[in-house]
């Protein structure tokens, strides 16, 4: 599994913490460059692949808070 992957499963599985934590290390980004990062690669992926999600929209983001 490469880098991107392992990002993607992260973002499918609602694991904003271990893709902040892994995005920073590969790319040496600061906080708010990856949580940007975090958004949009969500949203290519819900988008593209929204039955690979754990879950709906609605909770995805629930409690989250930047």
């Amino acid at each position: 599994m490469n880098d991107s992957e392992l990002l993607d499963g992260h973002i499918f599985n609602n694991d904003k913490k271990n893709f902040i934590l892994r995005y920073k290390e590969i790319n040496d980004t600061s906080l708010n460059e990856t949580l940007d990062a975090l958004y949009k690669r969500y949203a290519v992926l819900r988008e593209k692949h929204p039955e690979k999600f754990k879950d709906p929209h609605e909770e995805y983001w629930s409690g989250y808070h930047s």
